[in-house]
């Protein structure tokens, strides 16, 4: 399960070397897991006012069973 402040979401993962320690990434489009949802409103470039679509803080965790 991914977690921010604004939403979160239950995605099956896939540890691989790819990304470096500390991050995760994840691939938008999928209607079952809207990544876009875990983007606060908010969270904008501070100097263009361009939602921030690349990063977001956020928690990873096991879902539990039958968690959505």
């Amino acid at each position: 399960m991914l977690e921010t402040a604004a939403d979160r979401i239950t995605v099956k993962a896939l540890v691989t070397e790819t990304a470096n320690r500390g991050e995760i990434h994840m691939i938008h489009g999928y209607r079952e897991a809207n990544v876009n949802r875990l983007i606060p409103l908010d969270h904008l470039d501070p100097a263009t006012g361009f939602p921030g679509y690349k990063q977001v803080p956020c928690s990873v965790r096991k879902a539990k069973e039958g968690e959505t």
